[in-house]
């Protein structure tokens, strides 16, 4: 049994298979191939995927192979030795037909008589076409047809499903009819449409009745128990609202009486209103100028350094709470009421400490008074007087970025100068300098030089044609050399493209395939002598033991 089902494996594809495997695959799609196989009764699943990859899938090139196509296949089958799943995806076309294809080339090119003992054998059962049908099908193929049509037509499947595809059905009988109609109104024929029948009494049929219409009472509509039912609903609301205010009323003077209580319960002193911060009372805008010119002499007898001359640093040193007496006694004389509380070492330093400040700065203003009374009586020349250039009256232009060199540097700051509205100060010997230049440019004659256009003579026209067409010719002569050389490249590149190249690949071909071939030869002679000196050792080995 087993041997008969292997042997019915392996049978000639028929065509009513063919369209079962296309209608299976069209609703359990290209990996369901088990599935699919269950529909078949002599295939496999692993059958009927190369069946569909080898011939029936619409995708595949069955046309004729070009001679481009040929070239190609060979060249594959050279890199690529019996690899014929990867050259078929390269080709876009089944393993089998690049094998038969590329037979056909070898016995095309076998031109000197050597055929191969060395067959290639392959499966042709799934690449062949599909044996026509009978008049008749067999009981067997019967049977198989109607369980595949049962199963892809789901006739014996849920009840849902069969339900849908039965509306489905319903719906295009309808639409036919309506199309029937149509056509035989347009013909002259009146008709009407039957009724379909209801699957239950209260089904509404939208083509006659209106759905879910309420037909108006006949008469005119008595309102009285509307307006009954209004003051009815007015009354209750009234009452719920005196009932509520009432209630709500009762709360609030509830609320109110525990406020009071809460009110007057025990408070921590701090947080009633004795303690508050009084409000903060600035004096009004603006100082004396007595107060601003006794900030300013106070804040540069602190904030000066010493003088440059000054050999000796101060031996002094000041504390930090001597320094911040030093600064409340430059501050003018406040307006508020407060003083500021010293702790008990501060206050014994704190005589000490404004005797010392004190000093110090009436020895500093006596010094500034000498030196002042020094530099009154000393009368000397100024060494420098302000710039007085037009070029400064001009708008200002941008300043040297990195200035590398003196000249530079006098230019920012000479727009420096400008812009702050300072003079610039330069050296006295400057302005005589610049006006020894002033003079000198004055006896400067500037002449002036009237440019007028001639126009060239005939002569001398003539004179550059001829020039410029003794150029052309020497030129146009020393290029005459390279026309021979082209066409002698030319000759050469269309001898070597168009007859050469193609020979010598045809030639590479020819000696591949032979190689191939000799190889293939070679190995089969090899098998055989192996072969033959087993099977000589072995009736050596019977005879002798015939012989004993």
């Amino acid at each position: 049994m087993s041997a008969s089902l292997n042997n019915n494996k392996t049978a000639v594809w028929s065509n009513l298979e063919d369209q079962i495997v296309k209608a299976a695959i069209q609703k359990y799609g290209t990996h369901q191939w088990s599935k699919i196989a269950s529909l078949l009764q002599h295939k496999s699943a692993r059958q009927c995927q190369i069946r569909w990859d080898e011939y029936l899938n619409p995708r595949l090139n069955f046309n004729d192979f070009t001679k481009q196509e040929d070239a190609r296949l060979l060249n594959l089958a050279r890199r690529l030795p019996n690899q014929w799943r990867t050259i078929a995806d390269a080709m876009g076309r089944t393993a089998q037909t690049c094998i038969d294809r590329y037979n056909q080339l070898l016995e095309a090119d076998d031109e000197f008589g050597v055929s191969s003992s060395l067959q290639l054998e392959y499966p042709k059962a799934e690449t062949l076409a599909a044996r026509p049908d009978g008049i008749q099908l067999e009981d067997e193929e019967r049977e198989m047809l109607a369980e595949a049509r049962a199963r892809l037509l789901n006739t014996q499947g849920k009840k849902a499903t069969r339900k849908v595809r039965e509306r489905m059905l319903e719906e295009s009988k309808r639409i036919a009819q309506l199309q029937k109609r149509r056509e035989l109104k347009q013909a002259g024929e009146r008709t009407t449409i039957r009724k379909p029948r209801k699957r239950y009494e209260t089904e509404i049929d939208y083509n006659e009745d209106v759905a879910y219409e309420q037909q108006p009472i006949p008469g005119i509509y008595d309102t009285s128990h509307e307006d009954e039912r209004m003051a009815r609903d007015i009354d209750n609301f009234e009452k719920r609202v005196s009932l509520r205010g009432l209630k709500e009323d009762r709360k609030g003077a509830i609320g109110k009486r525990k406020r009071e209580s809460d009110s007057t319960s025990n408070v921590p002193a701090p947080t009633t209103a004795e303690f508050k911060k009084p409000k903060l009372e600035l004096p009004k805008p603006g100082t004396k100028d007595d107060a601003v010119e006794t900030v300013k002499a106070n804040r540069k007898a602190l904030l000066v350094g010493p003088d440059e001359d000054q050999s000796e640093p101060l031996k002094t040193i000041v504390k930090p709470h001597r320094t911040l007496s030093e600064l409340f006694l430059s501050l003018p004389t406040p307006k508020n009421d407060f003083e500021i509380v010293l702790d008990e070492d501060e206050q014994d330093e704190a005589p000490e400490v404004r005797q010392e400040i004190k000093t110090e700065v009436k020895e500093r203003e006596e010094g500034q008074q000498i030196k002042n009374s020094a530099q009154n009586y000393t009368i000397n020349e100024p060494e420098s007087r302000p710039l007085q250039v037009d070029c400064l009256r001009v708008k200002a232009p941008d300043f040297i970025q990195n200035p590398t060199d003196a000249f530079e540097r006098t230019f920012n700051e000479l727009l420096a100068s400008y812009l702050t509205k300072d003079p610039f100060m330069q050296p006295i010997g400057v302005s005589g300098f610049m006006e020894q230049v002033e003079h000198r440019m004055e006896d400067v004659s500037i002449s002036v030089r009237d440019l007028q256009w001639q126009q060239p003579t005939i002569a001398s026209v003539k004179h550059s044609i001829r020039k410029h067409l003794t150029t052309v010719r020497d030129l146009q002569h020393s290029y005459k050399y390279l026309e021979p050389l082209a066409e002698f490249n030319d000759k050469l590149c269309r001898k070597v493209c168009i007859e050469q190249l193609p020979h010598l690949r045809k030639l590479q071909q020819k000696y591949y395939v032979h190689y191939k071939i000799y190889q293939y030869e070679m190995r089969a002679i090899e098998i055989r002598k192996r072969r033959l000196q087993t099977d000589l050792r072995s009736a050596l080995g019977d005879v002798v033991r015939g012989d004993r």
